[in-house]
Order: C-alpha cells, then structure tokens, then sequence
C-alpha cells in the first residue's frame, strides 16, 4: 500500500484503491474507487473533485440503487446511520437486520 502524506493532487485522475492518504488536497480530480483494495483517507481536502466508481464498487452501487428502488429503505437508511456513526462490520460478517420499533 502505498502512503501519500501531506501530498496535494490538482487536475489529475487519481485510482484510491491500495493506498493510504494523510493530510492530502485533491483539487479539480477525478477520484476512482474500484472497490479492488483497501484505502485509507484521514485529514483530507476535496475541492471540486469528481468521484467514479468502477467494477465491485459500481456493482455495489448499482445493488444498492436497485434495493432502493424495490423498497428496501430501512436496511440501507441503517446502513447509512451505521456509516454517520462510524460503525461498521467486518467484511465477511453477515448484515443483520435492523431492529425492530
């Protein structure tokens, strides 16, 4: 994993997968996450970046769009409340079903 640390990226394409950023700028940059390997972003500044998502990432996306639409609002609204709140799972753990109330 390669660590970028105090870096500042303009106008450039930017692939996040395998890399850890510290204390970073991306200005005007095409950030692409695919899902593919771990990253790792603290202290970092976005301004006027554009975000892509490309293969296992855009599929999860794109799953995510469809449950969605298909009515499954509680499960993914958790989802993000877990996200807001820092809380997550282990990658292999299975999702369990929101609380009931």
């Amino acid at each position: 994993m390669a660590q970028h640390q105090g870096a500042a990226f303009a106008n450039e394409t930017v692939v996040l997968d395998g890399n850890e950023y510290l204390n970073c700028t991306f200005t005007n940059c095409e950030l692409i996450f695919q899902g593919t390997n771990g990253v790792l972003l603290q202290g970092i500044a976005f301004n006027d970046c554009r975000w892509t998502f490309e293969g296992p990432a855009a599929l999860t996306i794109n799953f995510m769009t469809a449950l969605y639409q298909a009515g499954v609002t509680d499960m993914l609204d958790q989802t993000f409340e877990n996200i807001r709140r820092g809380t997550h799972r282990q990658p292999d753990a299975p999702l369990e079903a929101p609380p009931e109330g």
